[in-house]
């Protein structure tokens, strides 16, 4: 029998035996009703009877003759003491002494018993509760599995991987990097998927290397001056070999994604601004001592600089010890592989920009030429 027709056997079970406890909530207030009332005539009766009985011996203590004994045995004159108006002293007719009526036991506790019934929806309802909660746990499982990030050992993506991965919507954890793929990879052929990972594989161990120089770099920089070593970051950006860097750059990204155009600032502000965050230096100091503008005053100038990076920072973005690649939109390979170049190329013209500045900033690499005089900066 399924819970719906066992629900329902209880309901009409349940009515009966509802309705016999009202009756027997009725009959029990009843007989509780009238043991209050003979109670309550009782007493009532007994305090009247004692009212009377205590008018009866206030009459005899005040009668004439118990005050002419107890005023010759007082040595008083009885005689002048009543001449001198002395009045009768009988009480008046005697009060009943209420007393505290008696109070029905409530029973109508009995009228909400549980019922066969009841015990049989509550049977039915929790064994429900408990096959949700198992639902739930089931499915929170089967969440957990298909978002938690599908780590990597020894940092080479496999095709097997990156297919699991696609197919259970996980991110890939690789190295310093996590790659987010769109499930439709799942769906390449087997050669493609081996090319895809490979590529994959190539631009997470570019961004370890990235790191690992950085590491460097920071620890040959650690006794400068903080601003001292923004100061010249912004100076190297002055240099030949980082212009050259830029404009390689400026193409890489023209190459695989046409729809992203960045002018010679935009290119050098975005290399700069990212290699300055790994290194943790202050990149509007760097920027500024490059003679880059920092602060937009206008509305467009502001929307242009929110703007400009949209398809690069939402591809890729490097923090101070952590990359991510997100590939999500990418449906086949051939769009795969445009944005896992793209990504390889961002991350590869960052980490040239990190060695070059921790030479010029340690001091061990080209000379410190002098503070520029002018604001901006030409290629």
């Amino acid at each position: 029998m399924d819970s719906a027709a066992i629900s329902a056997a209880g309901n009409i079970i349940g009515g009966f035996q509802q309705s016999a406890n009202i009756n027997k909530q009725i009959a029990a207030q009843r007989e509780e009703n009238e043991k209050a009332r003979a109670f309550n005539k009782a007493m009532a009766e007994r305090a009247n009877r004692w009212s009377v009985e205590q008018w009866n011996r206030e009459n005899i203590y005040n009668s004439p003759a118990a005050i002419r004994q107890r005023l010759r045995e007082g040595g008083v004159n009885a005689d002048l003491f009543y001449g001198q108006g002395s009045q009768n002293l009988a009480s008046s007719s005697p009060a009943v002494t209420p007393t505290a009526p008696a109070v029905a036991t409530d029973v109508s506790a009995l009228g909400s018993k549980p019922t066969v019934g009841d015990v049989t929806n509550n049977v039915v309802n929790q064994a429900l509760a408990m096959a949700q909660i198992r639902k739930l746990d089931a499915d929170k499982g089967k969440t957990k599995q298909e978002t938690e990030n599908l780590k990597i050992e020894g940092k080479i993506l496999s095709a097997d991987a990156l297919t699991r991965a696609a197919q259970n919507e996980q991110a890939l954890e690789i190295g310093a990097s996590t790659i987010y793929v769109n499930h439709s990879i799942a769906k390449l052929n087997h050669k493609e998927t081996e090319l895809a990972s490979a590529r994959i594989t190539e631009a997470a161990a570019n961004a370890n290397l990235l790191y690992e120089k950085a590491n460097e770099v920071k620890a040959n920089i650690k006794n400068i001056n903080a601003n001292t070593a923004a100061v010249r970051f912004g100076m190297m950006m002055r240099l030949k070999e980082f212009r050259q860097r830029v404009v390689e750059f400026q193409e890489q990204v023209r190459v695989n994604d046409s729809t992203i155009r960045l002018n010679y600032e935009q290119a050098a502000t975005f290399l700069a601004t990212r290699a300055a965050t790994v290194l943790n230096l202050n990149a509007d100091a760097a920027l500024k001592a490059a003679g880059v503008k920092t602060q937009y005053v206008s509305r467009q100038e502001m929307r242009a600089r929110t703007e400009m990076y949209g398809k690069l920072d939402r591809l890729i973005s490097i923090q101070g010890d952590q990359a991510a690649f997100n590939f999500d939109s990418d449906k086949t390979y051939k769009n795969l592989e445009r944005g896992v170049n793209l990504v390889t190329g961002v991350i590869d013209s960052v980490s040239g920009v990190i060695g070059s500045a921790g030479s010029f900033i340690s001091g061990t690499g080209i000379g410190m030429p002098a503070m520029p005089k002018i604001g901006g900066f030409r290629r």
